[in-house]
């Protein structure tokens, strides 16, 4: 594998718009380039896996400067938990050691990444439970996607309060497995006004009585999913 030094020379810095010799000849003599390649180290960056980014930015200042903050406004950033991993967090926890003594964690990198990155627009979390807590953190804002994993009944009502007070601006909001009461889910889709689609699974805790608000949200250009059980109802935007 090729050390910092030696890639370095080949790999222009994120920040300099010198373009590669490529090009095209225009039929005034001039020449245009074919590719940026600041925006081609954005688009392999954006598909990499959170560890091999966070790896590529530990190579040397020149490689983590390749990583422009911009890119945590393209890269659809997930986050989840390995079972060993959260098991070995948790006995540390229970030990009382110090959290330094820790080993890094697919969740920790993660979220010491968008710390240190406010762009961030698009967010999967798959254990909810480990990482609601985080939603509550200002930086994300901006966020305009979320998909959330598994959601337990006892948070439901906390998910609700934090992405109603921490994240204004979603558009598009899924919760595969969450057990919503009428209450909540009515507070959430009245809370947000410009959602343009909602995939949530509804158990029987919700009654009909929420079906008018889906009904009224997918009028309005919402479109949304209800799931009873292991039949599927789909709610469509009208018009």
């Amino acid at each position: 594998m090729p050390t910092s030094s030696t890639t370095s020379q080949h790999l222009p810095h994120a920040n300099d718009h010198t373009q590669s010799s490529l090009s095209v000849l225009r039929h005034n003599g001039s020449r245009v380039t074919i590719f940026d390649i600041p925006l081609i180290l954005d688009e392999i960056l954006r598909h990499l896996t959170i560890f091999d980014l966070r790896n590529c930015q530990r190579v040397s200042k020149y490689w983590n400067g390749l990583c422009r903050p911009g890119i945590w406004s393209l890269h659809k950033l997930v986050i989840w938990g390995q079972e060993q991993q959260q098991q070995l967090a948790q006995q540390e926890q229970k030990e009382g050691k110090a959290p330094d003594t820790m080993l890094p964690t697919q969740t920790t990198t993660a979220w010491d990444l968008i710390d240190r990155n406010s762009a961030l627009r698009s967010l999967s979390l798959e254990n909810t439970e480990l990482l609601l807590p985080q939603l509550t953190a200002s930086y994300l804002n901006s966020l305009k996607q979320l998909t959330l994993g598994p959601v337990p009944r006892g948070l439901c009502r906390s998910l609700v309060d934090n992405l109603v007070a921490f994240c204004p601006f979603l558009i598009d909001l899924e919760m595969s497995e969450v057990g919503l009461h009428d209450l909540e889910m009515f507070r959430l889709v009245q809370s947000y006004v410009g959602l343009q689609r909602v995939d949530i699974s509804i158990y029987a805790n919700m009654t009909d009585r929420v079906i008018p608000t889906l009904i009224q949200a997918s009028d309005d250009g919402t479109t949304m999913s209800e799931v009873e059980g292991p039949e599927e109802v789909e709610v469509d935007s009208v018009g």
